[in-house]
């Protein structure tokens, strides 16, 4: 048994079963990453079994930007749309024909939906897979010379809903496949095209279909050395030769179009292995942090102006020069969490620099500003460059119509009465629910009144009160900097 199948079975052991599934899916898994929205409402798991209902529904969406040219959508389901749709993976059935369906012979999936305890959790669960799937590929190197790096375009936007029922029938399980697909199609107002993304659920779904396709390109590729794994949307496979890596990749091109897949050529490429090993970004950041003199331990840290500015701008062109990669940005962004100039009156000028790094990244987006606003809390000088760096980079979200940014820079400026009675009629302009729902928020925060509003008619009004899942909704109190702190940061089961 090799590393890749021996973590494919742990992985698999760590998917909870039926009932204690359906608590982590109802009660863990509705909302988002941490970073796609503000905690001003929060979810959790109704003392009484509730089913849902069949009726076509809308989801509300929220697109993030990706970068200035491309977008990611999060869709909100109707808690009726989500609760069928966990109770359908709840079944025995759904765990069996995952079992069987995940069992490779070259290609090993290292997205398997594993449990964790806390939606803080979830980011830090997906990263430590990633890691996983990268030790087992440097443990492999040695025996494959090249390595095919292979990324589906807009995966889970474009994928073919049917797909779903082809995936269970595969395995002798169509009625499954079919009932499953009906579900989520409701809650996506009947769309054939597209997962929700955002949804704890879709890494449930998205995982039959995908498992299907790892199987089909095992079955066209017999002949070829190859192995590897496949992480969501992103495949890494070790190849005997370059011949056999070009060979792979036209046959999973032709996988894909019959699944209504198709690869992102822009991050497509055949690559030495060792060329692949040498450019990670974990070597040249370790280097960086040794120079400087920066520990990880979570104290607060005191370091020269010098250092913070060699420090952010490094990482800048670091992440630049690797497309953004998401573990610089958790790294750096814990570390600077905990940095502070020696110098009082440097503080100015670290904040500004914090400020460099706010659009670097989506996920930067809440990070930088919880950093910004932890600053301000520390000094005066820092508190008006806040407020001011708050309400400029408001005015500018909402001339775009950029409904991420804007929820986020709201939760922020609603600690600060003056500016956020300014920002109320702004946000309810344009009629997003959940810009109409921060509004909300920041009225009740600001009378200092405890207000329930009935937020899945303010989501969704054509429906009325018609929650008869087992998810409960409700305002949550303003969280400190310190627990945003809690809650952006990953929260890592390995060291």
């Amino acid at each position: 048994m090799n590393n890749f199948q021996k973590r494919s079975e742990a992985h698999f052991n760590q998917i909870p079963k039926e009932t204690a599934l359906l608590k982590h899916l109802v009660g863990n898994g509705y909302l988002p990453e941490s970073w796609v929205l503000p905690p001003f409402f929060e979810t959790s798991l109704g003392a009484k079994a509730g089913y849902g209902d069949k009726k076509d529904r809308s989801p509300v969406t929220l697109f993030a930007p990706k970068t200035d040219l491309k977008w990611r959508e999060f869709s909100f389901l109707h808690p009726n749309n989500y609760q069928i749709i966990c109770n359908h993976l709840c079944k025995s059935e759904y765990r069996i024909i995952l079992s069987k369906i995940s069992k490779g012979t070259n290609i090993y999936s290292y997205s398997l939906p594993v449990n964790y305890d806390s939606t803080e959790q979830r980011s830090a669960k997906q990263i430590e897979q990633w890691s996983e799937l990268q030790e087992d590929l440097m443990f492999h190197a040695s025996e494959y010379p090249y390595m095919l790096v292979l990324d589906l375009s807009n995966c889970y936007h474009t994928m073919y809903t049917h797909s779903i029922e082809w995936a269970c029938e595969s395995v002798g399980y169509k009625q499954f496949g079919t009932e499953l697909d009906a579900c989520v199609r409701r809650g996506m107002n009947n769309r054939t095209h597209g997962l929700p993304v955002g949804p704890r659920v879709t890494d449930y779904v998205a995982e039959l279909v995908l498992c299907s396709i790892d199987r089909d390109i095992e079955k066209t590729c017999k002949s070829k050395k190859f192995i590897g794994g496949r992480f969501r949307d992103n495949y890494y496979l070790l190849c005997d030769s370059k011949a056999h890596a070009e060979d792979i990749l036209k046959t999973v091109t032709r996988c894909l179009r019959s699944k209504n897949q198709s690869i992102n050529s822009e991050k497509t490429k055949i690559i030495e292995t060792e060329k692949y090993f040498n450019s990670f970004w974990q070597i040249d950041y370790n280097l960086l942090t040794q120079q400087l003199g920066l520990n990880s331990q979570g104290k607060i840290q005191k370091i020269d102006k010098i250092k913070l500015e060699t420090f952010v701008s490094s990482v800048l062109r670091l992440s630049s020069s690797l497309d953004h990669e998401r573990g610089v940005f958790e790294k750096s962004l814990g570390l600077l969490l905990n940095l502070r100039p020696v110098h009082k009156n440097d503080y100015l000028r670290y904040i500004s620099l914090i400020g460099r790094m706010y659009k670097s990244r989506t996920s930067a987006i809440p990070k930088t500003l919880n950093i910004m606003s932890k600053l301000a809390e520390e000094d005066k000088e820092c508190l008006k460059f806040f407020i001011k760096f708050l309400t400029d980079h408001f005015k500018k979200a909402h001339k775009r119509s950029d409904e991420f940014e804007i929820l986020w820079l709201s939760y922020f400026i609603a600690k600060y009465n003056n500016e956020a009675k300014k920002i109320v009629t702004k946000l309810k302009v344009g009629g997003h629910p959940l810009l109409m729902l921060m509004a909300k928020f920041i009225e009740g925060n600001l009378s200092k009144k405890s207000i329930t509003p009935g937020i899945i008619e303010e989501l969704w009004p054509s429906f009325g009160k018609s929650n008869t899942s087992q998810i409960k909704f409700s305002f949550s109190s303003y969280k400190s900097s310190s627990e945003m702190s809690k809650i952006l940061q990953p929260k890592f089961s390995f060291s």
